[in-house]
Order: C-alpha cells, then sequence, then structure tokens
C-alpha cells in the first residue's frame, strides 16, 4: 500500500486581537464567540466537555485572538493519495506515527536553536497529548502524570493552552486544520523590529500526521527454501522474518553470509507452498516447541523495491530499511498444524530501535545491526535483547479472520487465564500465551492505550504440536507520516505605545495625553529615559539616564522620579547651578494621561561667608560687624560674644532685653549691642575675634569650660556658665548657615566633644540647643580646582543649620566640652526668580510578556513662570 501525504498552503493563526484574514503573509483567522460554536460539532462538543472547564479568561482570550482554519475555498489543507487501497484513519501523530502522550512541545527557530514552547512571560512546559484518536492535539501546562489520553475526562481544560482539530471526509483523504490558543505564546525574536512584532513559531518540532490503513502480508507467494531472511509487501509497508537465534559470517568472501552446519548454527526461516498458503517455519517446515520467529513491520525495505511483492535471502547486508512501521494491532494466523494437536504458544510486542535513545526517534536496524552482538550462544541476538516491551492490552481469537470469520473470545487483564471455547490466553505484561489454538485461527493483539509495536516474536511453547504461520495482519498500521507542522504557524501579537508631547509651567507642571497596548501577550513593563534636556535658547544637554522600569503601578499609576542639576537663569553671567526634582506619573486607565510636578522646583540661591567680608579698624572687642558690598547696615553680619547661660527667650518684651531672642529680632548694630548694659545677656569682657584663623572668644578658638552637665534650660547638655558662646547675626534673612571645622585643634570630635547651636527664627521662634553629632558633619575636599568651597575651610569638615519653611535671623554657637577652631560660616538665601523654559526630552518603553517592545519619544516644555 503506497500513501502519500501533502499540504496545500500554511495554517496562521494571529494572536493579534481581530481578525487579521488577509495581507502578506495571509493570516487564516476567524471569528470566535466564547460559546466556541464557530468551531466544527466534535471539537466544540470535546472541549465543552471537559471539566474542570475552560476558563472565563481562556474563552475570552480565544475569543480576542480568533481560531484558525485554512481557506476552505482553496481545497483541503491535508491531502492523501495511494494506489487505490482505503485509508482507514488520518490523525495528528509523532513522527513515529503513534499519539502524543506527554511529549514536551519545542520550537527550533533559524539559528537552530530549540526552545521550549511556552506561555509568554512564563518557563513552565506544554505537554502535548492526542485525544479522539489524534483528530485533537492539545497542547497543555498539565503535567503528564495526570492525564490518561483514553480518557479525556483526566484532562483540566483550565490548562490547555492551544487546541487543534483535523476535520477529516469519509474517506481520509482529505483534510482541514482547525486552530485556537486559549493564552499568549511566547515568540522568540524580542525587540520593536518588525520581525520581532510580528514573529511567528510553528510547530514543526513535532507535528506530523499519519495516514493508516489495514495491511496483510499473505505467505502465498514465497518462494520455498531455508533463509536467513525473507521479505512481504511493499518498499513502503514491508514485513521482515527471521528466526531469534542469529550468526552470520564476518569478513571474507562470505561477509554477512548465514552460518550453518557449526555449533552454533544461524536460525533460518523454512518455506514451503502447502496448507491453505504458503508456510513458514523455524529451523523446520514448521514451527516445532522451542522455534521463535521474529517479525518486524518496516518501511522503505530495499529488497521489495522490484515490486515483487516476496524477497528472500541469506546475507546480513541485504537488510537494509529506512524506519519502522508501528501499529496497536496486529493478527497471526496459524495456516496449518501437524495431526490432530493444539497449538501452544507465545506471541510477545515489542518497539525495535537501533540506538534506543528516544531523542533521536526510531533507528532502523539494518545490516550488521539488524543482529547485533550475539553475546554467546544464548538463543538469541544482541539487537533483540535491547527492544522495549510493550504491554498486551487484549486479545482476540478468531476462527478465520475478524472481517469474515467467527469470534472464540476476547481477553483482557480482568478475564486473562480463562479458557473460552476451548482456549485459553494468558497475558502477562508484553507477552499472551496460548493454548488450544487449532489451524485456521487467528490470533490478534492489542497494546495499550497509546503505545504502538514494531516488532513480534511467536514462540512454539513445550507440548505444541507443529504448527505453520501463513499471515500476519495489520490493522492501521501507519503506512506515512508526514510532518505539517512546518506549516502550522501561530503569529505573535505586537505592543503599542504613544505618547503626546505637552507643556505647561514649572509650578502647575504639565498634564499630557498617552496611550499604551501590550496587546493580547500582556503587560509585562513600562520604562522611561531621560534623554536630552534644554534651558531657554540653548542647546540640546545629553542625558540618558533611566528613570527606572515598571512592571506594576503604585497606587494605579506608573510612577518615574528624576532629577537635573543645571543653571536655571543662563543669561544672567552667574553660575548658579541647582538640582531640581521632579516626578512623572502614568495613569495606565481610560482615558490614559501624564502628569509631570517638580518636587523641588529652581530657585535663585545667593551664597556667601566670613572670608569675603571686611571688619573695621581697630582690635577685637565684644562685638564685631563684617561688612559686605555694597556697604551698609543691610548687608553686614553682627558677631557678639554672649553668656552661655543667657536666656534664649522669655517670651515677654522688656524695656531692657532679657533675652538673646529680643536682641536679634531687632536687627541691632554694633553700636546699639554696645550701648547696652545687660552683663546677663553680654560679656563686655570677651572679645570677639572674627578672621580665617578662626572666630572665637579672645583667640581664634571657642573653648568649653568642662564644668560638668548643665542646668534649668540647659538640662541634658554639657552647657555651663564658664563655656564659650557667641551669636552670628546676619541682617539679611538667610535659609542655611553653614558652619566650617577648621582640623587645627584636632578638629572636632562629637564622641568627646561637645559644640551645640540654637537657631533664632525671624517669626520670632527659637529652637533648643541642639548638638552637633558624627552624622552631620560632611567632608570639605582639600582641592577645589572649580572654586566651589571657601579657601580657609578646604581639607576640613562643615554641618548645615537648615531653616526649613522659615528663615533664620541669627545663630548662637556654644562649645559645651572640648575646643574647636571656625575658619569660615557661610550663609546660604533662596528666593524667587523667573527660570528660563525647559524642555525635557523623553522616550517611553512597553514590553509585552513576550519580550516585545514598543516606544515613543516625547518632549515636556515648561514654560516662564515665578517659582
Amino acid at each position: 500500500m503506497t500513501v502519500t501525504i501533502s499540504t496545500a498552503g500554511d495554517l496562521r493563526l494571529d494572536q493579534t486581537s481581530g481578525i487579521q484574514s488577509g495581507g502578506t503573509p495571509d493570516k487564516d483567522d476567524i471569528a470566535l464567540t466564547s460559546n466556541l460554536s464557530a468551531l466544527p460539532d466534535p471539537f466544540e462538543a470535546f472541549l465543552e466537555s471537559l471539566s474542570p472547564s475552560l476558563t472565563t479568561d481562556q474563552l475570552a482570550n480565544a475569543t480576542t485572538y480568533g481560531g484558525a482554519m485554512e481557506d476552505p475555498n482553496a481545497g483541503y489543507f491535508i491531502n492523501v493519495t495511494t494506489d487505490g487501497e482505503p485509508v482507514d484513519d488520518l490523525f495528528f501523530s509523532k513522527s513515529d506515527g503513534t499519539l502524543f502522550n506527554g511529549e514536551i512541545a519545542t520550537y527550533t527557530d533559524s539559528s537552530d536553536v530549540t526552545h521550549n514552547i511556552t506561555v509568554a512571560g512564563s518557563t513552565d512546559p506544554i505537554y502535548l497529548y492526542s485525544f479522539m484518536g489524534g483528530d485533537v492535539l492539545i497542547g497543555s501546562t498539565e503535567a503528564p502524570a495526570g492525564v490518561d489520553i483514553a480518557d479525556p475526562a483526566t484532562l483540566d481544560a483550565s490548562q490547555i493552552v492551544f487546541a487543534y482539530y483535523l476535520a477529516e471526509n469519509d474517506t481520509h483523504t482529505g483534510a482541514d486544520a482547525w486552530g485556537i490558543t486559549f493564552y499568549p505564546l511566547e515568540h522568540f525574536v524580542d525587540g520593536s523590529s518588525g520581525d520581532a512584532l510580528d514573529d511567528a513559531i510553528d510547530l514543526g518540532d513535532f507535528l506530523n500526521v499519519t495516514a493508516t490503513g489495514e495491511v496483510s502480508f499473505e505467505f502465498d507467494n514465497l518462494r520455498s527454501g531455508k533463509f536467513l531472511w525473507v521479505a512481504l509487501g511493499t518498499e513502503s509497508a514491508g514485513l521482515l522474518l527471521t528466526g531469534r537465534d542469529l550468526n552470520v559470517q564476518s569478513g571474507g568472501n562470505k561477509d554477512g553470509q548465514r552460518v550453518s552446519g557449526t555449533n552454533d548454527p544461524s536460525d533460518a526461516v523454512n518455506t514451503s507452498q502447502g496448507g491453505i498458503g504458503a508456510t513458514t517455519g523455524i529451523n523446520n517446515q514448521m514451527y516445532t516447541p522451542g522455534s521463535v520467529g521474529v517479525i518486524t513491520f518496516v518501511a522503505g525495505l530495499d529488497v521489495l523495491s522490484s515490486g515483487t511483492g516476496e524477497a528472500s535471502g541469506d546475507n546480513v547486508k541485504d537488510i537494509t530499511y529506512d524506519d519502522f512501521i508501528n501499529v496497536s494491532t496486529a493478527g497471526v494466523f496459524i495456516s496449518q498444524t501437524q495431526g490432530n494437536g493444539t497449538v501452544n504458544m507465545t506471541v510477545s510486542l515489542h518497539e525495535a530501535d537501533a540506538d534506543n535513545n528516544p531523542a533521536n526517534g526510531l533507528q532502523a536496524e539494518t545490516s550488521f545491526a539488524y543482529i547485533g552482538a550475539e553475546g554467546g550462544n544464548n538463543n538469541t541476538s544482541g539487537a533483540f535483547q535491547d527492544d522495549d516491551p510493550v504491554n498486551v492490552a487484549s486479545v482476540d481469537v478468531y476462527i478465520g479472520n475478524k472481517d469474515t470469520g467467527t469470534l472464540v473470545g476476547t481477553w483482557d487483564s480482568v478475564n486473562s487465564g480463562t479458557t473460552i471455547n476451548g482456549v485459553t490466553v494468558t497475558i502477562s505484561n508484553n507477552q499472551a500465551t496460548f493454548t488450544g489454538l487449532s489451524a485456521g485461527m487467528e490470533v490478534y493483539l492489542s497494546s495499550g492505550s497509546g503505545e504502538t509495536f514494531n516488532r513480534l516474536q511467536v514462540a512454539a511453547d513445550p507440548g505444541t504440536t507443529s504448527f505453520d504461520i501463513g499471515r500476519v495482519d495489520l490493522d492501521q498500521a501507519a503506512t506515512d507520516v508526514q510532518n505539517i507542522g512546518g506549516s502550522v504557524l501561530i503569529h505573535d501579537d505586537p505592543p503599542t505605545i504613544t505618547v503626546d508631547d505637552a507643556s505647561g509651567d514649572f509650578d502647575a507642571g504639565v498634564l499630557g495625553n498617552w496611550n499604551h497596548d501590550p496587546g493580547t501577550d500582556t503587560f509585562a513593563s513600562l520604562s522611561v529615559t531621560l534623554d536630552t534636556y534644554a534651558i531657554g535658547d540653548g542647546s540640546p544637554v545629553t542625558a540618558d539616564v533611566s528613570l527606572g522600569t515598571k512592571t506594576a503601578t503604585e497606587g494605579g499609576n506608573y510612577v518615574f522620579e528624576g532629577s537635573i542639576t543645571a543653571d536655571f537663569t543662563p543669561n544672567d553671567g552667574i553660575n548658579n547651578p541647582q538640582t531640581i526634582d521632579f516626578v512623572l506619573t502614568m495613569d495606565p486607565d481610560e482615558p490614559e494621561t501624564y502628569d509631570l510636578q517638580l518636587e523641588t522646583p529652581p530657585s535663585t540661591i545667593t551664597k556667601f561667608d566670613t572670608s569675603q567680608g571686611s571688619l573695621p579698624a581697630g582690635g577685637p572687642d565684644a562685638v564685631q560687624t563684617l561688612g559686605f558690598a555694597p556697604t551698609g547696615h543691610t548687608n553686614d553680619v553682627i558677631f557678639f560674644g554672649v553668656v552661655a547661660t543667657a536666656p534664649s527667650e522669655n517670651g515677654t518684651t522688656a524695656s531692657d532685653p532679657d533675652s538673646i531672642e529680643e536682641l536679634v529680632n531687632t536687627n541691632p548694630t554694633e553700636a546699639f549691642l554696645e550701648s547696652l548694659n545687660v552683663p546677663t545677656l553680654i560679656n563686655a569682657g570677651a572679645q570677639m575675634n572674627v578672621s580665617t584663623s578662626g572666630i572665637g572668644i579672645n583667640n581664634n578658638n571657642l573653648n568649653g569650660a568642662d564644668e560638668g552637665t548643665g542646668s534649668g534650660a540647659f538640662a541634658g547638655t554639657s552647657i555651663t556658665s564658664g563655656d564659650q558662646s557667641f551669636v552670628v547675626n546676619p541682617e539679611q534673612d538667610v535659609d542655611t548657615v553653614r558652619v566650617y571645622i577648621d582640623n587645627a585643634v584636632g578638629g572636632y570630635t562629637p564622641t568627646t566633644e561637645d559644640l551645640y547651636y540654637v537657631i533664632y527664627y525671624t517669626d520670632g521662634t527659637v529652637s533648643g540647643p541642639l548638638e552637633v553629632t558624627a552624622a552631620m558633619l560632611s567632608p570639605v575636599p582639600k582641592q577645589d580646582p572649580l572654586g566651589l568651597w571657601p579657601d580657609a575651610a578646604q581639607g576640613g569638615k562643615y554641618f548645615d543649620i537648615e531653616s526649613g519653611d522659615k528663615q533664620i535671623e541669627a545663630v548662637q554657637l556654644t562649645m559645651g566640652l572640648g575646643v574647636v577652631k571656625i575658619p569660615v560660616i557661610e550663609f546660604i538665601v533662596e528666593t524667587d526668580f523667573n527660570p528660563s523654559p525647559l524642555t525635557l526630552n523623553f522616550t517611553a518603553e512597553l514590553f509585552d510578556d513576550d519580550g516585545d517592545s514598543s516606544s515613543d519619544s516625547f518632549s515636556i516644555d515648561l514654560v516662564d513662570s515665578t517659582v
């Protein structure tokens, strides 16, 4: 029987939402509804019968993707031609013609790299199962342990990823294929190229179609003789018969010839014309006790290429064929017996494979490999010893054949060992043992669910009458297997993203629109990059800074944070770099909008420090005035020594000040302070030194008296009346006071020394005495090529006294314990100003769970506004 299978075109399913039919390449999408009514009735009924059933999400996905069917107007997708004999069945199969039963779905790409096919974003394998006799192929994440392909009730539909159905015509010579997917599949070309966005995987690694038909091997035309082997059938479907204990010549002019007449002769096949058709036996004209015949079903057997239907020979090198034919049922016909005795025999089922490596498929055993290493005179050949046993599921015995004869009985695991109409059959694993058979009977052995075999061993058991085998029948033999998976494709679904440009101002921020669609492969991540920015009419500045990648929302939004450090008033002639922080919030819900807000808008920052001021002529005294250009009291900084334990505030105002807060809140001049007689506040004997050599009392240091712990308002500190303390009072209100500490006199060690400060705010409030801790200290670079630090402070340390949401009137510094040298005090003032326009250029990139991406660049303009 010669059978040829071919495909017409491709079957393409596109997982893009909606129907994608037409175009290049043409997709075969069909519309589906959640009740799957557009599918062929048997396919729909199968899917709807499963329990647990398909989930709402699966049905929604299938409706979104649509199904696939090759255009029926173009004829059948699969076509079968024969030499006139009927085809019994057509079904999806593995490459060896057998059903799928838990194999893993793979895809080999154009670079010859093999991948497991998975759901997008998952690494779980997809297992393949055959149902409805192979008419339905299921790809599921359900592991094989729980699935019996003979029982659809064992299949959990909620784990089905894809399903295909073969709709055959009545003669099994043509079929259309239908496909449906319930989850997005991983595709293996990632990125944003056209190839990535419409990437397709095919099922070529595993999907085949097998055509089967009944094949009978009649021994009628065999020539009479004694041979190493005999063959029957056609080149495409043949039977090879040998004995089990084979031995051939090795080398010389008889290389490969059957060995005879020695102490280890080879089994031989004896054939003769007699009885009901031709007969065969092993080492005899009949099967006698101990005789074992090995029957192998093969395709591409060269010796049958002549078309005579039979061949025989004595050289093992003539045994050359391409493949095995795997079957699920085979019949052995007893053509005659000797005398009136009954036949006792054992038939066993096997699957032959030259290398026994499932990954390579079934490999033909040809030439010397058909025998293999004999391993001594042990009545068998090595090539047969490693065959895989295939369990016998059931046995039928007929008088005559099963189509026209009479059934004697049926046996399976339940009634194994029983006698029916004089015949006893015992089933044990891959063997069926028969007693009570007679001439003219045929025994049919069937394998278990999903299992097939390609070899029989027929053994004549002790006590049997001699018998001949005259015919072997194969039920649904795989007469052709054709890979069609290369023509069955599943296309990717691209993601898309667009972000509109928008404008706003520094104060109100910016509101814009965007749209994203990760497609049916579902959302994986969203990332934003700040590419460039431009200030005013300046050229774009390259930033190339990632603002992060988000795989989930925060409070329902994708939130990105960034910052820019730049001079936002480039035209004022002053290099004034500042850092602004911004937050970009992208709302994924319809209508999709985004919002950009400046968390820290730019401001004008003015810095001046004590090293830039000048003292009037004269020596140190209790009050010192440091003048700055332009001259005038409003730009002065007043220093005066105070009693360390003087009241910071008392909540009342008197004619004579009685707290330091009352001294500083009137922006006093040096003359005013010197005119006061308030020894409880100002120590007239204290000499205030102000220079880059150090700001201190009576010298250039600030000393603590080490008199124990403080009391009253100073409880919990080391501030006592003997400590040195001074107030620095800039007449201009400031936002930060930065105090530098020199490394001279040992620097400042917070673990053994105590330096305190008190803040006097412009609103009349006062902080308590606050200790300078190690965590507050930062280093000053020893070298400063950019001129960012006061010269006298380099190599030391500093700490900042921040105003928070207030402003600072004055600061009091007190040394409770130890000694420090303070060379410079810096003052920082922040004021409102009109920054130049700012343009921010971003790129947003969307990834789906399949690794595909889409990006869009957008600009945000922040126009002039007072900050």
